[in-house]
C-alpha cells in the first residue's frame, strides 16, 4: 500500500545496520489491529512506526506519547487494516497490563494506494526515523550497537528498490 509499508522499511533498515540487546524486540506485526494487545501486554516500552494522518507536507515526521494517544478521538474501525493503538493500549491498561513508555514515530504519507514503492518524500524521511528510534532506544537505556558493517536491508517483497541512500 504504497507508503503505508514504511514500518517493513524501518525494520529493515535497523535490522540491516544495529545489533540490538536480547531484550528488544524488532518485528514488523503488519496490521493486526486489536491483535496488538498480545504483544503490548508483554512490553515494558513499545516504539511503533507508521504512517498517519496529518497535517503538512508528505513525509514530515510527527511524534506521539502514550498521553497524546489517549487524548486522541477513537475513529471507527472501518476495516480490519485499521491499526486500533490507542485502543489497544487502553485495553491493556484497563487490565493493569501494557508498557509505561508508548512513542510513535509518524510520517505524513504522499500516497497510500495499491503500489509497491515509497513516495520520494517517506524515502527521505528514513534516516530521520531510523536515527529517532536509536535515540529512543538509547533514553529508555537499550542502545543499539552500530554493525561494524552494514548488511544490505531485506526488503524481500520488492527486488531492485534502493532504500541504500537511507
Amino acid at each position: 500500500m504504497g507508503d503505508d509499508a514504511v514500518g517493513p522499511y524501518v525494520i529493515a533498515l535497523l535490522k540491516a545496520k544495529y545489533h540490538f540487546d536480547s531484550s528488544v524486540s524488532v518485528c514488523d506485526l503488519g496490521t493486526p489491529g486489536l491483535a496488538l494487545l498480545e504483544e503490548t501486554v508483554r512490553a515494558d516500552a513499545l516504539i511503533v512506526v507508521d504512517t498517519v494522518r496529518s497535517d503538512g507536507e508528505a513525509g514530515e515526521v510527527r511524534h506521539f506519547r502514550k498521553i497524546d494517544l489517549r487524548r486522541m478521538a477513537a475513529a471507527p474501525r472501518l476495516n480490519p487494516h485499521a491499526p486500533a493503538l490507542a485502543d489497544t493500549l487502553g485495553t491493556a491498561g484497563l487490565a493493569g497490563r501494557g508498557p509505561q513508555d508508548v512513542f510513535l514515530v509518524g510520517i505524513v504519507p504522499a500516497r497510500i494506494e495499491q503500489c509497491l514503492g515509497l513516495s520520494d518524500p517517506v524515502t527521505l524521511a528514513l534516516p530521520r526515523v531510523v536515527a529517532e528510534i536509536v535515540g529512543e532506544l538509547e533514553r529508555l537505556g537499550v542502545p543499539p550497537r552500530r554493525r561494524a558493517i552494514a548488511a544490505r536491508p531485506d526488503i524481500w517483497w520488492e527486488v531492485g528498490v534502493d532504500v541504500e541512500r537511507s
